[in-house]
């Protein structure tokens, strides 16, 4: 027990709930204009660092291929 209240202590203490929250802003805002009519993009959603992104069909293999090419973010 006394591991998880230290772990919650330095979590506090370094802001790390507050970096994820700014960090994942940027994430979201970066995978919604690089899928950004992408044939079957939804919408990305989430909270924090964990994100999902849905699709309505899947991509095709041009797709995929060209995702690989580009990087839908990460440019800091």
């Amino acid at each position: 027990m006394r591991a998880g209240v230290e772990t919650i202590a330095i979590m506090e203490e370094e802001g790390l709930l507050a970096n994820a929250t700014k960090v994942g802003d940027y994430l979201q805002a970066a995978l919604n204009e690089a899928l950004a009519g992408t044939p079957g993009f939804v919408e990305v959603r989430g909270q924090g660092l964990m994100n999902g992104v849905e699709l309505n069909k899947p991509l095709r293999r041009a797709d995929h291929a060209r995702r690989a090419r580009k990087p839908a973010c990460c440019s800091a």
